[in-house]
């Protein structure tokens, strides 16, 4: 028994030895490799999604006016917040991303946020079209100017409204857009 572990623990290594040593020669070789998306899954109190493994859940809580906010971080640049409302709650998402937007210059004083544009856009998830409204500005941090992106979405059900926002440096955008979508299309709420 110990020998055939021993067996399958060298073939094992092996297996990942040649596997990693493929993915470093296309690395080198300029071919394009992908970065595989492992998930997790999020469950709680009626409010499910998956999200990359590599990313962490980093708030998740319920306001006095019983608004829940989960919002899920990569390491580097990329946030997604989730706002689950009641329905009776009026949202102009335009006035909602011009809110986020000002609450973020007023509480970061440290950073320097530039005027921004705001402009309509639309998103695909869950096999329906979603109008949305993106939010470009740069922050300037200690002389550092770093272009950003913030979209924001609305979507709604029979018993809660909810506002998505991805937000993602500029130069990060296209690898993080994946990881959104896989948010966005498993986000259930009910």
């Amino acid at each position: 028994m110990k020998r055939s572990f021993s067996i399958f623990a060298i073939f094992l290594t092996i297996c990942f030895f040649c596997s990693s040593c493929q993915w470093v020669k296309r690395a080198r070789s300029g071919e394009k490799v992908e970065k595989e998306i492992v998930e997790k899954t999020y469950l709680k109190d009626g409010l499910a999604f998956f999200y990359p493994n590599d990313w962490i859940i980093n708030e998740d809580k319920v306001s006095e006016k019983n608004v829940r906010t989960v919002e899920i971080v990569d390491y580097h640049t990329s946030i997604c917040r989730i706002r689950v409302f009641p329905l009776e709650t009026s949202i102009n998402l335009r006035k909602y991303a011009e809110n986020t937007d000002k609450n973020l210059r007023e509480n970061m004083p440290v950073i320097e946020v530039s005027e921004g544009a705001i402009e309509d856009t639309t998103r695909k998830f869950q096999g329906k079209a979603f109008p949305g409204i993106r939010l470009t500005r740069s922050f300037s941090f200690y002389g550092t100017n770093t272009a950003h992106t913030t979209e924001f979405y609305l979507a709604q059900n029979r018993k809660y409204k909810v506002v998505i926002s991805v937000e993602a440096v500029d130069q990060e955008w296209n690898a993080a857009d994946k990881e959104f979508q896989m948010i966005l299309d498993s986000l259930k709420v009910d």
